[in-house]
């Protein structure tokens, strides 16, 4: 088998072949040096998979989307409990135990997880919270909202006040001492900035089928508090990963991945190196993501440095 020759693949597919210097027109028939003469290959077939694993990747941005979503909705709560309207945010579910699940799509699934941002009553800074942030009883028992009409010299006011039976292990997240009476004066935005204070722990998941084989991943952002999740760029940690292709007895190994997503664009920036290896033709892939490129792919004859 013979080394060094690379190859590139663009964002319209997989239409490729060697580029030694120059923009030249991209052909499969680039790899031929790098096969055993004896061998006989579908070189295309194989190179597929590299489309897979960035149409995995793509795939997996509304998993990730998602994260600043259901982020927010930490942070409106107040709000929505101010309005008598406190709920699951839409497609959310609560497993118990602190967990939460997603379906992004048909092939993404997220689980989130929160924490402690300090010690309260019943936890240390960074334990897990293990009831649901969305269920208004966790803050107030009989939750109700009373309004109070003062007239004064200076005209007439009106002051809002969450009323209730008992207090829940969450009022401590939006700042109220467990010691606290009803009725207690709303202040939506000093109660939403506590609660933005939660830190939140999100794994995405994709298990992606084509003609091509089967890629599986999750990506797990670095922990954030929810507040600052909007303007956030986190390092994803890439794991379980896994891209096969049986007909070929194709598999591919990670090699190195340094990702990140930028949550104000929406976008994954960053390099993924993997090697594919099959009973007879093995080659390297460049995934690369920057603000111009969703996912550049370059290809080369194992051994070669891309």
């Amino acid at each position: 088998m013979v080394f060094g020759r690379w190859c590139s693949v663009f964002l319209v597919g997989l239409v490729c072949g060697c580029k030694p210097e120059s923009n030249s027109t991209l052909r499969s028939s680039c790899f031929d040096a790098c096969v055993d003469a004896s061998a006989k290959v579908d070189i295309d077939a194989q190179l597929a998979i590299a489309v897979d694993i960035r149409d995995s990747l793509e795939i997996a941005r509304a998993g990730l989307l998602s994260i600043k979503t259901i982020s927010s909705a930490v942070t409106q709560f107040v709000q929505s409990m101010a309005d008598l309207k406190p709920g699951m945010p839409s497609g959310l579910a609560y497993s118990g135990a602190g967990t939460y699940s997603l379906q992004a799509n048909a092939d993404t699934s997220v689980e989130f997880q929160f924490y402690l941002p300090s010690n309260t009553s019943y936890g240390s800074v960074g334990d897990l919270i293990e009831f649901n942030l969305f269920d208004a009883s966790n803050y107030f028992s009989s939750l109700g909202v009373k309004a109070t009409t003062t007239v004064s010299l200076s005209g007439i006011s009106t002051s809002l006040n969450f009323t209730f039976d008992k207090l829940g292990p969450g009022a401590e997240l939006l700042g109220i001492a467990a010691s606290a009476s009803s009725p207690i004066p709303i202040n939506i935005n000093a109660f939403s900035s506590q609660l933005g204070k939660v830190a939140v722990a999100a794994k995405v998941t994709v298990s992606h089928r084509s003609s091509s084989g089967t890629v599986t991943l999750s990506l797990a952002p670095e922990q954030l508090a929810v507040g600052a999740v909007g303007n956030a760029s986190p390092q994803l940690n890439v794991t379980n990963f896994s891209a096969q292709n049986g007909v070929f007895e194709q598999s591919v190994t990670l090699d190195s991945a340094a990702l990140e997503f930028i949550n104000s664009s929406g976008k994954l920036e960053g390099v993924i190196h993997a090697t594919s290896a099959s009973s007879d033709f093995g080659f390297v892939m460049k995934l690369t993501y920057d603000i111009q490129a969703q996912g550049d792919i370059e290809l080369g004859c194992l051994g070669v440095s891309l």
